[in-house]
């Protein structure tokens, strides 16, 4: 799969670490974004195949967080922290006398969670429909 994934556009790179599936995607695509379904059901016909994804977590009900990490200096580089107290000063916030408080409990709201259940038609998305519990 690393080959694949490789292998596509930059946009269509981004829909996937993101887990964005669109209609036309193939089932490795999927794959790669959702990762495993918890059940794949065929259709008796076998025209559709709809892959389940239980307790799934809608991307609009959570921010993905971001960071932006920049080394300088390379790799024995050693950050320091300028003193509020010292503007210019390369000095580390400990040398200051300040201290930090310690974060004890960590309040996170209950994101909503479904089923999330994607239809395949000859091997590529024709649809998803997420369900809510």
């Amino acid at each position: 799969m690393p080959t694949l994934f490789s292998s596509l556009q930059p946009w269509q790179q981004k829909n996937i670490k993101a887990g964005v599936i669109e209609a036309g995607d193939s089932t490795d695509l999927v794959y790669l974004a959702l990762g495993k379904p918890s059940q794949i059901i065929t259709a008796a016909d076998g025209q559709e195949v709809v892959w389940k994804f239980n307790n799934y977590i809608p991307l609009s009900s959570y921010t993905l967080p971001s960071a932006h990490v920049r080394v300088e200096g390379g790799p024995n580089y050693s950050p320091t922290v300028e003193s509020p107290n010292t503007p210019g000063n390369k000095s580390s916030l400990s040398a200051t006398g300040i201290k930090g408080t310690v974060q004890t409990n960590l309040d996170v709201p209950d994101l909503p969670t479904g089923t999330l259940f994607v239809t395949f038609r000859g091997g590529k998305v024709y649809s998803a429909r997420f369900d809510d519990l």
